[in-house]
């Protein structure tokens, strides 16, 4: 009994130690989440802003705008076609794109239904709207480089509103031909947010995850830095909280529904 009593004041500072804990763990994840933040926010129209679009095979994309063009830069380890799109679905075909196949080849073309060939239409010469471009092949490397209008004006193109989100779809081609298509793997699409300074400018998180990282810091913010020190701290204080409530004391109706709250929303998490 009475190795039991001396071992009583320990067992009190657990809940108080684990509550300290609780709080130090979160203070990263508000400081990463806020710094993520700062990102989303950084706009910058004089500069480009670079994203992998493949990071094992090296693709990469950089990008700008100003109030009226966007400029895409688009970069890879492979000696072929090369092509950037445009289109909500984030799919290629019904979409308008932009592809280099030769040095200093640089045209607009509308995908149709299907992955062939044949689908691929260059458009007419008078929608050929494309400034500041040029497709390299140097040193075992492509870049395609190109600046087209926001708002092209023709009937039937894709035009990009102020403050809309842009979905790019990007492709690499098996070599400089378009009849032999491309290979799945290097290709994809990637949504990339419009915002405003002085003119507009690209952030380099994607949009469809902008909400969902929100949540998520949301959560682990009051998931570890409230509802979790709240349930260690009513445990700790369970001697002034021993009101009985259908037949359990306060404390214990706390502790728990707060833990099992607190569970529920880890998984979510």
């Amino acid at each position: 009994m009475n190795t039991m009593s001396s071992n009583r004041p320990y067992r009190n500072f657990l809940p108080f130690f684990l509550l300290v804990i609780s709080i130090v763990l979160t203070l990263p994840n508000v400081q990463a989440h806020g710094a993520a933040n700062d990102d989303i926010n950084n706009c910058n129209s004089d500069t480009f802003t670079e994203i992998i679009l493949r990071e094992s095979d090296d693709v990469k994309l950089k990008y700008k705008s100003d109030n009226t063009t966007l400029t895409i830069q688009m970069s890879s380890p492979f000696i072929a076609w090369h092509s950037v799109g445009f289109n909500d679905m984030g799919r290629m075909f019904l979409s308008d794109c932009i592809i280099g196949t030769t040095p200093d080849d640089v045209k607009k073309f509308r995908i149709g239904v299907g992955y062939t060939a044949q689908a691929v239409v260059e458009m007419d010469e008078s929608q050929q709207s494309l400034t500041s471009t040029s497709f390299t092949q140097e040193n075992g490397e492509t870049v395609l480089t190109f600046t087209k209008l926001l708002q092209e004006g023709n009937e039937g193109e894709v035009s990009i509103e102020e403050g809309d989100s842009v979905t790019l779809i990007w492709a690499v081609g098996y070599d400089n031909k378009l009849e032999f298509g491309h290979d799945r793997s290097r290709s994809g699409s990637v949504k990339i947010p419009l915002c405003a300074s002085d003119g507009l400018s690209f952030t380099s998180l994607d949009e469809q995850y902008k909400n969902f990282f929100k949540i998520h810091g949301i959560l682990a913010v009051v998931i570890f830095g409230a509802m979790m020190p709240l349930a260690i701290l009513a445990s700790a204080l369970r001697k002034y909280l021993n009101q009985k409530i259908m037949n359990k004391e306060l404390w214990y109706i706390i502790h728990s529904g707060f833990n099992y709250t607190s569970a529920v929303l880890v998984v979510v998490l």
